[in-house]
């Protein structure tokens, strides 16, 4: 496999105000929440056992219920039906994607460039600069339709699409002048974030399969 390359596994578990995914991975590696709102949010935690403490990234910049955010740990090891359970404020609708990443900086796993991370509570495009040599961009947003679309260019990592997106783009080199995230539809938000390979880039040979699921939860 190549850096990049994309699968998935996950089953729901549990429909309530506190959401919860079972994922199961077949190596060690960070992994990343990504929860679209209707009512429900912000989310005040994320738990579960088998990994390290979950940072939230970014969120679309609004303080009302209605957001998306994401979040990311590192799992301690190999994963096989690892509860991760998202802690709402509130009940409302909500869309969640859980995935995994190999060989991406578990330490700082953040571009550090400043433009690293963009989002928006409207319908506005985003844009990211990144300053590592290799990165993967990944690129959410919370849509108005039922069955909103990829963007061209980009890799789709998690169908059928549930009033949400989530797509993924690799770069192999510095993008300084600023990478385009467009939604193909109307959304209500959205979010983007460079994760940067591990070692800061270059050389190759590490791989990154993409473990996820997806719900839309009617809380």
């Amino acid at each position: 496999m190549a850096w990049g390359d994309i699968s998935h596994t996950g089953t729901v578990t549990v429909v309530s105000a506190s959401p919860t995914m079972t994922l199961s991975t077949s190596i060690d590696d960070m992994l990343i929440v990504f929860m679209g709102m209707t009512n429900g949010g912000p989310i005040t935690s994320i738990s579960s056992t088998n990994t390290g403490t979950w940072t939230k990234v970014i969120n679309d910049g609004t303080t009302s219920a209605s957001q998306i955010e994401t979040w990311w740990a590192v799992a301690s090891g190999q994963l096989s039906s690892e509860v991760i359970t998202v802690n709402n404020t509130a009940s409302g609708y909500s869309s969640m994607i859980v995935f995994s990443v190999e060989g991406a900086d578990t330490t700082t796993p953040l571009d550090v460039n400043a433009e690293a991370t963009d989002s928006s509570n409207d319908n506005s495009d985003l844009t990211i600069k990144t300053t590592a040599t290799d990165t993967l961009v990944v690129h959410g947003w919370r849509a108005a339709a039922p069955s909103p679309t990829t963007t061209s260019g980009w890799t789709d990592i998690v169908t059928p699409h549930a009033y949400g997106i989530f797509q993924s783009k690799l770069l192999t080199a510095a993008e300084s002048t600023g990478l385009a995230c467009t939604s193909n539809e109307t959304d209500n938000g959205s979010i983007a974030w460079a994760i940067q390979k591990a070692g800061g880039g270059g050389g190759g040979g590490l791989s990154i399969p993409v473990f996820m699921a997806q719900q839309r939860f009617r809380l």
